[in-house]
């Protein structure tokens, strides 16, 4: 099956801090747009702040953007963080806590980028990085995303493909190109 113009799946990851979507709110806008008029399927931790704030910006801008909650029910997601919001087309209810849901939403996207973050990202860029899915980091956004490439650099296993810019629709270009590369999609 030729999967050359298949929608690429792109896992936006960071901050669940409202405050840190807020203070970053139309660089993640800007970053949403682009996933959105790349044709990318953006998934996302449905745990509020940076991921939801780059949601709600690709699906106004059309993209569809599923949540992959890492409880088991609608009615715990809720209870925990509040009702989900309205970007997401479909949630996915998993109950594997949220390291367990972090694994299923990067072995679930073709690439991730992230935007600002702390260990929940740290975690997730590992997860992309062993599973060698493309890694976009959003430069200037602060948290482990400006970390990142110095650590993956010390690594002594071979990474991924990693983009890093300030510049969203680059960022989501090369991620795209480099999802489009690999052998197999």
């Amino acid at each position: 099956m030729d999967m050359s113009h298949a929608a690429v799946q792109i896992a936006a990851l960071g901050s669940a801090d409202k405050r840190v979507a807020d203070r970053l709110a139309d660089r993640l806008a800007g970053l949403g747009q682009a996933l959105a008029q790349a044709g990318a399927v953006v998934l996302t931790g449905a745990g509020g702040g940076v991921g939801d704030a780059v949601a709600r910006a690709a699906r106004e801008a059309g993209a569809l953007c599923l949540g992959v909650s890492p409880f088991a029910s609608p009615a715990e997601h809720d209870r925990v963080l509040g009702p989900k919001p309205d970007c997401f087309a479909a949630m996915l209810y998993t109950g594997f806590g949220f390291k367990g849901r972090n694994v299923v939403l990067v072995r679930s996207a073709d690439a991730v980028v992230s935007a600002h973050g702390e260990s929940g990202t740290l975690n997730e860029l590992t997860i992309a990085y062993d599973t060698r899915r493309p890694i976009g980091l959003f430069a200037g956004t602060g948290g482990i995303t400006d970390r990142a490439a110095d650590l993956f650099a010390s690594f002594a296993k071979p990474g991924p493909p990693l983009a890093a810019h300030e510049d969203p629709d680059r960022l989501v270009a090369e991620l795209v190109a480099a999802v489009r590369s690999r052998p197999g999609l």
